[in-house]
């Protein structure tokens, strides 16, 4: 039978399942590091398990318990049109030399030492995942970093949690706080403007397409690019894919201009498509 129980306690449920599943996590973890050490296949399986346990499963949970479908409820049965998905793929594309712009700037910001600390620790753990950067560890990023992180994390931040806190707040202040929640957990806080923004713009992808399914593209794709940056840079020196725009150069100050430029048209021009496609769904939805 389910809980029939308000959306504050659904949430306080949810945060208890979260504890529960975090506990879990950590506990696999350290097992893991304890028998097998700190190493690649190490690193992966605790990150597989922190997206399965963290993000999906107390998601999962609660909305079983109180008598919700969860793919229903983040938006995971709905669809929307080619046209959508291949701009997302662009807009996600043309923002990088921005995004790498705003990267640069965020990293000039002074941080306590303990934040410093931690960001050595991620990028440690980071440049561990993938192993000695071959092929075999390039396609496992990809299903790891690139789909999975961005399914799961979607999962839970555009799906369950903007779904929560929008019964409370309004669907701009919702987006934002969401954004600056899933920047924050990250712990990467020389990352946290550009992350956040970031998660602002799958948010509203997410709104006005109403689906999921395009802020899990944007994230896998934004995810992926950087993938193959590091890889660039690791196997063959060729950093530029990650540098374009962050640098003062004649090409970086075009790429950002150019960037702003094309983002501003496309995101106009994908609002109102992703609307009209939001909407002719329901319509097929309402006449079927």
């Amino acid at each position: 039978m389910a809980l029939k129980i308000s959306p504050k306690k659904q949430l306080l449920l949810f945060f208890c399942w979260l504890a529960v599943f975090f506990f879990i996590t950590l506990v696999v973890s350290a097992v893991l590091v304890m028998t097998q050490g700190e190493t690649t296949t190490t690193t992966l399986l605790a990150t597989i398990c922190q997206d399965l346990f963290i993000f999906i499963l107390p998601v999962v949970v609660t909305l079983i318990m109180v008598g919700r479908n969860p793919l229903e409820y983040v938006w995971l049965n709905k669809r929307t049109t080619l046209g959508v998905m291949l701009l997302t793929i662009a807009l996600v594309v043309v923002q990088f030399p921005t995004m790498n712009a705003i990267i640069k700037l965020n990293t000039l910001i002074p941080l306590p030492e303990w934040m410093a600390s931690n960001e050595e620790i991620t990028e440690k753990a980071i440049e561990r995942m993938f192993g000695d950067y071959s092929s075999t560890y390039f396609m496992i990023g990809i299903i790891v970093v690139g789909f999975l992180a961005a399914f799961s994390e979607e999962f839970l931040f555009r799906g369950f949690l903007t779904r929560m806190l929008s019964t409370r707040f309004g669907a701009h202040a919702t987006i934002w706080i969401v954004a600056a929640i899933f920047s924050f957990v990250h712990f990467q806080f020389a990352g946290f403007v550009p992350r956040m923004l970031l998660g602002a713009l799958f948010g509203y992808m997410a709104l006005w397409s109403g689906t999921l399914w395009t802020a899990i593209l944007a994230h896998f794709v934004n995810n992926t690019l950087a993938i193959c940056g590091m890889f660039l840079t690791h196997k063959n020196g060729f950093s530029e894919l990650n540098d374009l725009g962050a640098g003062l150069s004649a090409i970086d100050v075009c790429a950002v201009v150019i960037s702003v430029a094309v983002f501003v048209v496309l995101i106009h021009y994908y609002r109102r498509l992703a609307l009209q496609s939001n909407r002719a769904y329901a319509g097929d939805v309402t006449n079927g």
